[in-house]
């Protein structure tokens, strides 16, 4: 049976010989297969084609590659018959030690789903002439999407955090009816964008 101490000293005990032993002690292991949500998705057997839409996440306007992008995303979305639209953050933009300053999804993001909506839906832009739109958020905070809440075209958002290691599985699943979470994380990703200027002034006088 296993020893019930978990410790090899007493308390504030100084040790100065300690001894390691083992094969793995000095062995970070293998790091797991992480399924990305493109695999995720492909596993189900519908015809998939990528378009990232950016080429980084920022997806800054005075990139000229990020508007290629963009024009390839869009002319992929035409005649779909579902669209899901992966945005949000990573850590090249917020992680500890920086902080975002807005609230906004970065750059073209915003625009690129609205442009692609457009083309999914075709010339009528209708919700009921559009495919499934899911747009996922992935995202450590907050992010303000209420430009989406409010579009009839878009039939789910999930807020999906930074997944796991089986992450695009698991948004596979849900996508395809497999598994629901049965939860509304409603205030996730509701803040509007002035909540945060909001706040600065707020601080800057009281």
């Amino acid at each position: 049976g296993l020893q019930s101490h978990s410790t090899i000293g007493e308390q504030n005990e100084v040790l100065h010989h300690v001894v390691l032993i083992g094969i793995l002690v000095d062995d970070a292991g293998i790091p797991c297969q992480y399924t990305t949500p493109l695999q995720g998705l492909g596993g189900y057997g519908a015809n998939i084609v990528y378009a990232p839409g950016c080429a980084d996440v920022a997806c800054n306007y005075s990139n000229p590659a990020n508007m290629e992008e963009q024009e390839k995303a869009v002319k992929a979305a035409m005649g779909a018959d579902g669209v899901v639209l992966i945005m949000g953050l990573d850590q090249s933009q917020e992680r500890e030690s920086l902080d975002r300053k807005s609230l906004s999804l970065p750059g073209r993001q915003q625009d690129l789903i609205l442009k692609v909506i457009e083309s999914a839906c075709g010339s009528t832009n209708q919700a009921s002439s559009c495919p499934n739109i899911v747009l996922v958020i992935m995202s450590g905070g907050p992010l303000d999407v209420g430009f989406a809440k409010n579009l009839p075209q878009i039939s789910s958002i999930i807020w999906v955090g930074y997944p796991g290691e089986a992450g695009g599985q698991a948004l596979a699943e849900i996508i395809y009816g497999d598994y629901n979470p049965g939860m509304s994380y409603h205030n996730m990703y509701t803040y509007m964008h002035t909540y945060i200027l909001l706040n600065i002034h707020i601080y800057i006088h009281t």
